[in-house]
């Protein structure tokens, strides 16, 4: 049991390590281009917005406050869009390609990303509705989904299942480090809305130039500890796989291998 841990440690978890320190920079500069732009002008905007309108009373002090699915929603999309850059992204690092144009690869990936995504969800909500452990196993478990969907080329060919895939690559002591980021995930978002609390509750009266600021101090934490979760987990993806064999980063379905 140890020797396998220790072997696991040696070959995946530290190489990983090694990866975030390695590839952290050039992720980072390779999304300023599309990171900047989509914070400062789309989603802090749009945040701030709603947290204004959660300063308006309801009417009916019973029904939850519509802007509180208004901004789960937003931080979905965005949890979306972020995971998608940042994937991207080092995958251009890793096999030190030019830059691919986002617009081209999601067209060529949103439909399969959709359908497998629906199909996880489905599962891990089941299981957290029946005893919320179940559900936290499952998310573990389909780690790898959306990068089998962007990166493997045998999914668009119809000759691979990515939650099936994924179940199998996330066995033995893969649940550990997956479990470790999936504690620090929800810590650092705990520790980003505690900060959003303490922020709001400042002297002085809340406007829209207040609450950006707010929300561009959260969301800049939130996304930092994003992007060094998705260089770890693709680094963990490729030990998997193995490192020698690539990332599919092209845009048409690849031929059937003989």
């Amino acid at each position: 049991m140890f020797k396998g841990f220790q072997s696991h440690l040696c070959d995946e978890i530290l190489p990983a390590f090694k990866d975030v320190g390695e590839q952290l920079g050039p992720v980072l500069k390779g999304s300023s281009s599309n990171l900047i732009p989509a914070l400062l002008l789309v989603f802090v905007p749009l945040q701030a917005l709603v947290m204004q309108s959660q300063q308006s009373p309801s009417l009916d002090s019973g029904a939850m406050d519509p802007s509180f699915y208004l901004l789960a929603g937003l931080n979905f999309l965005k949890y979306i869009v972020f995971i998608f850059v940042f994937s991207l992204r080092t995958a251009e690092v890793v096999q030190k390609t030019s830059p691919i144009r986002l617009g081209s690869f999601f067209l060529a990936r949103w439909a399969e990303l959709l359908r497998e995504n629906l199909r996880a969800l489905a599962r891990i909500l089941l299981g957290l509705v029946l005893l919320i452990l179940p559900g936290l196993f499952l998310a573990l478990r389909y780690s790898f989904v959306n990068l089998l969907v962007l990166f493997d080329s045998r999914h668009p060919r119809g000759e691979l299942d990515a939650l099936k895939e994924s179940w199998q690559l996330t066995r033995g002591w893969m649940m550990l480090p997956l479990s470790l980021f999936l504690i620090l995930g929800a810590s650092a978002d705990f520790a980003w809305e505690a900060l959003t609390a303490w922020l709001r509750q400042a002297p002085g009266e809340e406007n829209f130039f207040t609450l950006y600021l707010v929300a561009l101090v959260v969301d800049l934490g939130r996304v930092f500890v994003l992007l060094i979760s998705q260089i770890f987990l693709l680094s963990l993806f490729r030990s998997r796989r193995g490192r020698a064999q690539p990332l599919n980063l092209e845009l048409s379905v690849p031929a059937r291998s003989n």
